[in-house]
């Protein structure tokens, strides 16, 4: 028997991967994109219908004082 060819040993691995970087794709970035859809968008769940409001979430996001408590205590609990 012959040895694997050097394409065939740099190819394999990759082959074999594949399956699981096409779910993370799928399962991740898609729900990632869509995410960040749904934060420039005023959705309403009972209607299915969003309004595109672009900015105005994290606007109202950034002027909110629970919204900076909130990050403060994660950032003491990441220290702790």
């Amino acid at each position: 028997m012959s040895a694997p060819s050097l394409a065939s040993r740099t190819v394999t691995p990759y082959l074999y991967l594949t399956p699981a970087l096409l779910v993370l794709g799928v399962f991740f970035f898609g729900s990632f994109a869509q995410v960040v859809s749904y934060s420039f968008s005023q959705f309403n769940p009972f209607l299915q219908s969003s309004e595109w409001v672009g900015l105005e979430n994290y606007e109202r996001l950034f002027r909110d004082a629970r919204f900076w408590s909130c990050l403060a205590n994660s950032f003491v609990y990441l220290l702790v």
